[in-house]
């Protein structure tokens, strides 16, 4: 059984992505990347911002995580990023990830946006209203464009769905 006491920081752990072979690449990496790095990994991120996810379509990344899924088989938590700079997309990526595994949710802020900090709020709060799944709050103002400031994650921790940060 996968030990899900996730403390301390955690990288997002990129796959290396095929140089072409355009709809496959994702796949095919998160193949490789759990191949090479299988041996003494204590959580998967599939999916986060710093490799593969904005490359990927809706259902490459869906797939992804099946795939990190299949090969980890419960030895290991998941912690998958569904997170998108479309509020509407990132609940249908949370609520599909919640169907096939019922583990952890790791939501980017919405990126190129550059929402308010009230927009960064509600983005979350969307997020964690449509979902039973612990979120984890990913904050990486170099890929969104955006910090989210500690009063906005003190108001998101209020919710009971928000669990890390």
């Amino acid at each position: 059984m996968a030990d899900w006491a996730a403390q301390g920081m955690h990288h997002t752990g990129d796959h290396p992505l095929q140089a072409h072979g355009r709809n496959r690449r994702g796949v095919v990496a998160a193949h490789r990347g759990l191949r090479h790095r299988r041996a003494g990994r204590r959580r998967h991120h599939p999916c986060g911002t710093t490799g593969e996810s904005p490359t990927l379509d809706y259902h490459e990344h869906l797939r992804v995580i099946e795939i990190v899924l299949e090969h980890t088989a419960g030895r290991v938590p998941v912690i998958a990023g569904t997170g998108s700079n479309s509020t509407a997309e990132a609940i249908e990526m949370t609520v599909q990830a919640e169907k096939a595994w019922g583990g952890r949710d790791l939501q980017v802020g919405p990126y190129y946006n550059r929402p308010s900090q009230e927009g960064i709020f509600r983005h979350f709060q969307a997020v964690a209203e449509a979902t039973s799944l612990p979120v984890i709050i990913y904050n990486i103002p170099a890929r969104t464009g955006r910090n989210i400031e500690p009063e906005t994650v003190v108001r998101l921790f209020r919710h009971r769905q928000c669990r890390g940060h």
